[in-house]
């Protein structure tokens, strides 16, 4: 049994998007691979989750930007620390292999160097356009509570 799924990360810097913290984190991961502790899946069928979350701004620059490789564990654990919680956009969406979900991702990431898109959370809407196709964290802890107080 695998240990560890497929993930890709990004680190994106965009001063321009907010006066706090200046870089940003696009976080890929396949909820396909069978582990020892399942993923959590907002809808059946779900293939892929996308996060996005802003950096400390006092770690920021410790990261290269541009696509990461986290081939090395104590990589990812390091980005992991630098990123702010709660996470600024989370959504689950179908793709077709792990290449189709990073050539999406990695689109994403270069809109949000070219300013066609803000990584902010003032810009929700545009991200849940985006995500058409799929099911945000927002949605689904919202039906998870009216589920538990029914």
């Amino acid at each position: 049994m695998p240990t560890k799924a497929y993930s890709a990360h990004w680190v994106a810097h965009a001063p321009w998007a907010h006066p706090l913290w200046s870089s940003y984190v696009l976080a890929l991961v396949d909820l396909t691979t069978v582990l020892e502790k399942p993923a959590v899946k907002f809808a059946t069928g779900m293939t892929h989750e996308f996060s996005l979350w802003a950096l400390n701004p006092e770690l920021d620059h410790q990261y290269p930007h541009g696509k990461l490789s986290t081939t090395l564990p104590e990589a990812e654990i390091t980005l992991q620390q630098g990123m702010l919680s709660p996470p600024n956009y989370v959504y689950q969406f179908v793709a077709k292999n792990d290449e189709y979900a990073e050539k999406r991702i990695s689109g994403y990431y270069s809109r949000i160097l070219n300013r066609t898109i803000s990584p902010d959370t003032d810009f929700r809407k545009m991200w849940d356009q985006l995500f058409q196709d799929g099911i945000s964290g927002r949605d689904y802890s919202a039906n998870q509570k009216t589920i538990k107080s029914s």
